[in-house]
């Protein structure tokens, strides 16, 4: 026989559960148990069975223990019946092919844990997480993840967290801004405590509560539906099956490797110039300008970035390696360029092709105004958050982070501003070319295209710092009432209206020599 019931108090080992008909068990106690959680249990897992409906104390002390967890979930009194604030406040997801949450306090303190699949359900089985800081369990989780050979002790691998705030509150209610604030500090401090050793990335999504349960409602962790609802438009045919079923570590460089452009990846390679014969004895590199050229141009790109194009078939078929194709070319033209052909067959969903490492720096194929060679290199680190630096992603948003993908991630070489001399621009030092711009008021890495609109959204002015003024802030060009500033680790360019904009505004200019 099956019951059903709300855990209404934990001991050492055991629940207590009560039904509807107010009949209280006491059953075996699970670390995925916890109060107010609807569980279903058998003969079997009951411990002691306590039938309160034959003695009316023991009802009332029934309702008693009904009052107390109910009071118990609206965070006014704690587990030893004293009045506090033990509600849970927020979810982090964890995904490392098992899946599963962890409820904590505003403390950061993990209050239970909740398995998403039978994988978690086994990792977790003889784990006890108690009131100890979520980093520490997520650590001994993984430990216990590559004990158990799921994770990788030589390899570099990836963890997926979600972080959700248990509000309600829309994200302009001031309350929810400062809670957020606090639950990206928790998040900040589990990535940098994970990511020590350097064989672990964490890669964070941050959701609210109606993804958590839509999510739940598809039976996937938060984590995996919302990298799910960023790749779904870009990807053809990605289905939430797919997404639940694929690796965390293919489905996070899905992630990195999403471009604007659906179904294309597209990887910036190093320029080379190419010279007709006649010129090897006078060989110099033109500096591009602003002035448009009436001159005859050939067809044949001096530069070329190649892509890969991803086209879904419906034809599950190995992989061919592209190969080279030799383009004949007539006297007194450029030299032939080795063309990639497309694959010819590529799964529902796209293959992550291996990105060789250059020899020399990246190029964009158009390059900016010759600048004067005083120019030096900076990093910038975040005044509220010390250790994390803005980063760049090519193609992708720059986000702040202890570790960038590449060591030269969190390094930009300062030079005059594209749209005005007195300003500055941040360009990138291993993609030169390539700048830091303001795009749908995020910050993103381009190459420079030339374009007035590219100068004035690549543009900003130092003033003094907005929360520290021997510290830096960055004023848009463009937009003079926006800042740059970090939200949810991501930057954007922004309107600052508090004390804590003015925090996520500021950052320390350090020089690199």
């Amino acid at each position: 026989m099956k019951y059903e019931g709300i855990v209404i108090k934990l001991s050492k080992n055991r629940a207590i559960v009560t039904t509807d008909d107010f009949q209280c068990f006491y059953i075996k106690r699970t670390p995925a148990i916890y109060v107010g959680k609807q569980v279903e249990f058998t003969r079997k897992d009951i411990v002691r069975r306590g039938y309160f409906a034959i003695k009316l104390i023991s009802t009332a002390a029934c309702i008693l223990l009904l009052l107390t967890a109910a009071l118990r979930l609206l965070g006014i009194v704690n587990d030893s019946g004293i009045i506090s604030g033990s509600k849970t406040f927020a979810y982090i997801g964890i995904d490392i092919n098992p899946s599963l949450d962890i409820e904590i306090d505003e403390k950061g303190l993990v209050l239970g844990l909740i398995p998403l699949n039978e994988d978690a359900k086994v990792l977790i089985k003889n784990f006890s997480a108690g009131k100890v800081e979520v980093s520490k369990v997520v650590n001994d989780l993984i430990g216990a993840a590559k004990s158990n050979g799921i994770v990788s002790e030589t390899e570099n691998d990836y963890v997926l967290v979600s972080s959700t705030l248990n509000n309600d509150n829309g994200e302009n209610n001031e309350k929810y801004q400062t809670d957020r604030k606090k639950l990206d500090s928790i998040v900040s401090s589990l990535k940098n405590s994970v990511e020590k050793d350097g064989k672990i990335s964490i890669y964070i999504v941050q959701a609210d509560k109606s993804e958590r349960k839509d999510a739940q409602e598809m039976g996937i962790s938060t984590g995996r539906y919302k990298l799910f609802t960023e790749l779904k438009d870009s990807i053809k045919d990605f289905s939430i099956e797919e997404a639940k079923s694929i690796g965390v570590k293919e489905l996070i460089e899905l992630k990195i490797n999403q471009k604007e452009d659906y179904n294309i990846v597209t990887t910036p390679v190093p320029a080379t110039p190419i010279y007709k014969a006649e010129d090897t004895e006078n060989n110099t590199t033109p500096v591009p300008s602003d002035e448009v050229s009436t001159q005859e141009v050939s067809n044949e790109a001096i530069y070329q970035i190649p892509t890969i194009s991803l086209i879904p078939t419906q034809t599950q078929t190995p992989m061919v390696t592209p190969k080279p194709t030799i383009i004949p070319t007539p006297n007194k033209t450029p030299k032939s360029i080795p063309t990639s052909t497309p694959a010819s067959a590529v799964p529902s969903y796209p293959i992550i092709m291996p990105i060789p490492m250059p020899t020399m720096p990246f190029m964009s194929p158009i390059m900016p105004p010759m600048q004067s060679s005083n120019s030096v290199y900076m990093k910038f680190e975040a005044y509220n958050y010390p250790g994390q630096f803005i980063q760049h992603k090519i193609h992708f948003d720059a986000y702040i982070s202890a570790n960038g993908i590449l060591p030269d991630d969190c390094m930009f070489k300062i030079v005059s501003g594209l749209a005005d001399p007195s300003c500055i621009s941040f360009e990138s030092k291993n993609f030169p070319g390539f700048y830091l711009k303001n795009e749908n008021f995020r910050i993103v890495l381009k190459p420079f295209d030339g374009s007035n609109d590219f100068k004035e959204n690549a543009t900003f002015r130092k003033v003094p710092g907005l929360a520290d003024e021997s510290l830096t802030s960055f004023q848009s060009y463009k937009y003079p009432d926006r800042y740059i500033r970090h939200k949810h680790f991501i930057i954007q360019v922004d309107e600052i209206t508090s004390d804590d904009d003015k925090k996520d505004a500021t950052f320390k200019e350090i020089e690199v020599k």
